[in-house]
């Protein structure tokens, strides 16, 4: 598999720089610049429902009203509550115009819905029944491929993935030096169709198309 520092290595050829080049692009600059381009194309993949950044995860419940959201949870798919040997999905509900019940009460009942409130999954009244993974959530949040020169893409970045932040990568940073290259442009808009196309026929499927603009 292709480390970042591999990844780096390409980048600085295309810009006609050298492995020890120590010039305007710094280390820091090349590794912003690789981080950009994976935070872009897995963003449009959030907006197209892609499952390869989605995780599902049990959640320990409390008899409070609130329970945490995951760390790096950027999108929730479905929020599940344990009934029995069953978790059973729990739509969402902004609660707009209802009633809440207040600290005092007493009321308990299994969750029929949930809404979020700053980084909580929050219910009204509290659960009926609690306990270690008591809430299962589906959600999506961005990869932690190539966090240092030693890291490897992901599995799910294939060839064509590497291609793109190749070429997204170097154009940001011709940009930024004040010598922009529009006519890479082009190679970066292929790559990331090349990468969106093998996503969508990955399973061979013949169901929705995925819609990368939303």
């Amino acid at each position: 598999m292709t480390t970042r520092a591999e990844i780096k290595a390409k980048i600085l050829r295309l810009i006609n720089k050298s492995s020890s080049y120590s010039g305007f692009h710094t280390d820091d600059h090349i590794n912003d610049a690789i981080q950009d381009a994976i935070d872009y194309i897995v963003s449009r993949q959030f907006m197209a429902g892609e499952g390869w950044f989605k995780t599902i995860a049990t959640l320990n419940t409390t008899a409070s009203n609130t329970v945490a959201l995951p760390s790096g949870c950027v999108i929730i798919d479905d929020f599940r509550y344990k009934n029995g040997d069953v978790y059973v999905s729990i739509p969402y509900d902004g609660a707009t115009g209802k009633s809440q019940q207040t600290a005092a009460s007493s009321i308990t009942a299994f969750p029929t819905s949930w809404r979020l409130v700053q980084r909580n999954i929050y219910f009204d009244p509290i659960p009926a029944e609690t306990g270690t993974a008591y809430a299962q959530i589906e959600y999506m949040g961005f990869p932690t491929a190539l966090a240092s020169d030693s890291s490897s893409l992901d599995s799910q970045f294939d060839r064509g993935m590497e291609n793109y932040i190749k070429w997204r990568a170097a154009s940001m940073l011709m940009a930024t030096s004040g010598k922009p290259r529009r006519d890479w442009e082009q190679y970066e808009f292929e790559w990331m169709q090349a990468v969106e196309q093998i996503i969508s026929k990955r399973v061979r499927q013949t169901s929705y198309v995925k819609e990368f603009d939303g």
